[in-house]
């Protein structure tokens, strides 16, 4: 595959990632990182097998470079978590290994009140207030 086009999928994962995770999907980056290093395998006039040696090498070199990004982000930000997208909405708490959860996309998340800091009954309405770590700071939805 030409170079340009393996370079542009690698842009297109980085935008992705931004657009759509808010730069916190580690995932769509490491595959950017395959992307590029594959490009670089085809700049240099490798086959199809090349291509592939050099998607594996980019991925190995992101891995320890976004997770070095992320958690440098992380720290800045002072939380683990902050998604304005999920503050302001409803969930129902969950139990899971006897413990009241947030499952939000298929990730696990404690939860406690924001006033008493006890945890809500499982199968409370809840709206997130924000996060500490991975907590979900809620606070119970009126029934109205």
């Amino acid at each position: 595959m030409p170079a340009w086009v393996l370079v542009t999928l690698g842009i297109a994962m980085v935008l992705a990632d931004l657009l759509i995770a808010g730069g916190a999907s580690v995932i769509l980056l490491v595959v950017a990182g395959g992307f590029f290093g594959a490009a670089i395998a085809s700049a240099l006039g490798g086959d199809v097998t090349a291509q592939l040696v050099g998607a594996a090498a980019g991925v190995v070199v992101a891995i320890p470079i976004v997770l070095a990004l992320s958690r440098f982000v992380t720290r800045a930000r002072g939380q683990a978590l902050q998604d304005g997208r999920l503050e302001g909405s409803h969930h129902q708490v969950v139990e899971d290994r006897g413990e009241a959860c947030l499952r939000i996309h298929g990730d696990r998340f404690p939860a406690r009140f924001a006033d008493s800091g006890k945890p809500p009954e499982i199968g409370q309405r809840v709206e997130i207030v924000r996060f500490e770590g991975i907590t979900a700071i809620v606070r119970e939805v009126s029934s109205a």
